[in-house]
């Protein structure tokens, strides 16, 4: 869940009464307020009942109740679409006048920031776009559409992760981007079934020649519209706006020209018309091929593209601007854990070989919270599942605890102990903290039942105010059946008091 980013705006508009602190409707404690926009307040927050981190948007208190109406009819069908690449709303109301609905806390920086330091090279121009692609497809098969795409609510994360946050949220309080000009008569998508009205049949088409402004935007570091989000307007021609390839030289045909058919569903090109979001991401997945040589470390794409691609300028996402827009978004981008991050490159022949298979995590026999004497034999047990379902916006959390980030002097940790049903030589382990700045040991047993203490458990890896995402590497040839990862010291919580949590674990085999 994040803020559309036009929607932004600094001003002294009172925070409909609500301030850091307050416990809406009973559960969701306000953090502090990120963004102040003319329709709604967003706030960072914690769910006190599942124990996890939530975006919190209030409508503003000058609303009247068609927009309240508006509003909460938006937030029901946005929880309609479940997928990777959309931020999940999980709940909406109205309490005391306050007017709310509550989604996922994404990490990740915001498109239209990322370009105002310039464009991306094609293949992640391409990547980016082929992720928004799947979760429009997700969307559009829900029949929800989003309604106002723009930069500013596709967030990047690690490893070019990407969340599109608002669906169809910011078109009901702000209305579609007004610089993408309606689809030309005559083409129809598919989408115009009976199942879907003619009004979102429009919007589904508005998705798809915005996605295609996504793509322009990532390739030329332009909107095709005209200036918007921070960025220049495309340059024009008689016949229109220049191509890609007319202002960056390298950007591939292929590109090019479905950049162009995204945004002009009515060109003659010779090629099918691209009419549903299905369409969209089959015609970006014919592009991709394997994993280029390319790194990113916190925020910044450092390496080069892969050598079937011209020579392109990799995007200076300088770690300080980096670093603000992370505060000011409420968002924060990491290291990817394990090897370097890898993202899909475009195909230049058909006659590439196949590239070798990633690394394969272990399969986990079983995993239990642990929480030896002296603490009390459990720790939010009931959440484990969260640490390895594979997803990041799910978590297990330890208990809140006050006075210091040593479990208040009451016991030396707690941790989740891994069963991988056989002694495994493991060669890394990767994590994903919900907060950073916790020490975590990994501790290994090569015994025939589940260990009930700290005794025979070796310390393997041990990292002090580690990131969120980060990799434990065992020292030496370690082997195996037992694995803990051991919470030794944890962050501060806004609202007070000490915790974390695992929200994503994987053990892979040495060498």
């Amino acid at each position: 869940m994040a803020q559309a980013r036009d929607d932004v705006r600094a001003n002294s508009e009172p925070l409909d009464s609500l301030n850091v602190g307050r416990l809406l409707a009973g559960r969701y404690q306000l953090s502090h307020p990120v963004t102040i926009g003319p329709h709604t307040t967003l706030w960072q927050a914690v769910d006190e009942v599942l124990a996890r981190p939530v975006a919190v948007r209030v409508l503003a208190a000058t609303a009247d109740d068609r927009t309240r109406d508006t509003f909460l009819a938006a937030a029901a069908r946005a929880g309609w679409v479940s997928h990777p690449r959309a931020a999940r709303v999980y709940d909406a109301g109205t309490e005391n006048g306050h007017t709310y609905l509550v989604g996922e806390w994404v990490d990740g920086v915001s498109l239209d920031r990322i370009l105002r330091d310039g464009p991306l090279p094609a293949e992640q121009a391409a990547f980016l776009a082929h992720q928004v692609a799947e979760g429009l497809a997700a969307a559009h098969a829900r029949g929800v559409a989003h309604g106002r795409l723009h930069p500013g609510n596709v967030l990047v994360g690690g490893g070019l992760r990407v969340k599109v946050t608002d669906f169809a949220v910011a078109a009901a309080l702000a209305g579609p981007v007004p610089s993408l000009a309606p689809t030309r008569a005559g083409r129809t998508p598919a989408a115009a079934a009976d199942s879907v009205s003619a009004e979102m049949a429009a919007e589904m088409a508005a998705d798809l020649r915005a996605l295609g402004a996504l793509l322009y935007a990532s390739l030329t570091g332009r909107w095709p519209g005209g200036p918007a989000f921070g960025l220049p307007g495309a340059p024009v021609r008689d016949d229109g706006i220049c191509t890609p390839r007319q202002i960056r030289a390298g950007v591939p045909n292929a590109l090019d020209s479905l950049t162009g058919r995204l945004l002009d569903p009515a060109r003659r090109t010779g090629a099918p018309a691209i009419t549903t979001a299905d369409a969209a991401l089959a015609a970006l997945t014919s592009l991709l091929a394997e994993p280029p040589r390319e790194v990113i470390v916190a925020g910044r794409s450092r390496g080069r593209p892969h050598r079937a691609l011209p020579r392109v300028g990799i995007a200076a996402v300088a770690v300080g601007a980096i670093a603000s827009a992370c505060w000011f978004a409420g968002y924060q981008v990491g290291q990817l854990p394990g090897s370097p991050a890898r993202v899909p490159s475009l195909a230049a022949s058909a006659k590439r070989p196949t590239p070798a298979p990633a690394s394969v995590p272990l399969p986990l026999a079983a995993v239990t919270d642990f929480d030896p004497p002296p603490g009390d034999g459990h720790e939010q047990a009931s959440f484990v599942g969260a640490a390895h379902d594979g997803d990041r916006s799910t978590a297990w959390m330890t208990d809140r605890y006050q006075a210091s980030p040593d479990f208040g002097g009451l016991k030396p940790g707690v941790g989740l102990l891994v069963d991988l049903g056989r002694p495994v030589q493991v060669g890394r382990v990767t994590i994903t903290l919900t907060a950073p700045g916790a020490t975590i040991e990994l501790r290994a047993a090569d015994l025939g039942e589940p260990p009930r203490t700290l005794e025979g458990l070796i310390v393997a890896d041990r990292v002090q105010n580690a990131q969120s995402d980060l990799t434990l590497t065992p020292r030496g040839a370690t082997t195996a059946r037992f694995w803990l990862l051991w919470l030794t010291q944890l962050p501060s919580q806004p609202g007070g008091g000490y915790r974390d949590g695992i929200a994503e674990l994987a053990f892979f085999r040495s060498g």
